[in-house]
């Protein structure tokens, strides 16, 4: 598959836009994207019974990510709030209720584009959080604080890594079948999504997901031809690959 370009949005930008949002929704919303790293579905769900203040971290239901100085006071001063108490942290500005991951998605649109980071979405603030990390951590570390496994995070992030760490390689980790579901389900058809359905459903290795172009994947026929054996995409693989082939 040809190399997808994730749009990473401009760090200054990012740290401007936040100082201007420290008491809103859209700014909670967005630290815990960039700064730790959460899905939209995961931020829709996060609840304060998985903010641990005690231990400075954030306990997800299939990893555990350390609060980042400047998020944590955030979210100190959101759980300080005089407002009717709630289980979720991310509610409405107005309402405080829960917010549909399509409200989120919204906000967080609406806000980037008002200050001038147009394009980025939500998965791009993760995905930046994830090739930060890389810059400066192990692919274990940032497998565990991710959620996505070392032969994945390689496949997709290694070419945003300086020339000595795209030479690194790490084993095939196991994964727990439910909850790399769940991951398949946040991630959808992003450069994530694909190279999790390539590795778990299809077997393929970090070199042949690496190696892989258009012209080897029989969207027709529901294939990818390989060198050496052809592979059934499935209907789901099929579909996903359609829609990042549209963009």
């Amino acid at each position: 598959m040809s190399k997808v370009t994730m749009r990473r949005p401009d760090a200054r930008a990012m740290a401007q836009l936040l100082a201007e949002q420290t008491q809103t929704a859209a700014g909670l919303i967005l630290r815990l994207a960039w700064r730790q790293g959460l899905t939209r579905e995961e931020i829709q769900r996060l609840t304060w019974n998985d903010v641990d203040f005690s231990a400075h971290q954030l306990r997800l239901p299939d990893r555990t990510i350390p609060l980042e100085m400047e998020t944590e006071a955030c979210l100190r001063r959101q759980a300080e709030r005089p407002d009717p108490p709630t289980p979720f942290v991310v509610v409405s500005d107005r309402r405080r209720q829960q917010m549909p991951p399509e409200s989120i998605s919204r906000l967080a649109r609406k806000t980037l584009d008002r200050a001038g980071l147009g394009g980025i979405s939500l998965m791009d603030l993760r995905h930046d959080f994830i090739i930060r990390h890389l810059e400066s951590h192990d692919w274990p570390y940032v497998a565990r604080i991710s959620g996505i496994a070392v032969p994945t995070l390689y496949a997709v992030f290694s070419d945003y890594l300086p020339e000595g760490r795209q030479k690194e390689s790490r084993p095939r980790q196991e994964v727990d079948g439910f909850l790399m579901w769940k991951l398949l389900q946040a991630e959808g058809s992003s450069p994530v999504g694909l190279a999790l359905w390539m590795g778990w459903k299809l077997g393929m290795q970090v070199r042949e997901m690496t190696a892989l172009t258009w012209d080897q994947v029989d969207l027709d026929r529901g294939l990818v031809r390989l060198p050496d054996r052809d592979l059934a995409l499935g209907v789901t693989l099929r579909r996903l690959l359609r829609a990042a082939a549209g963009r």
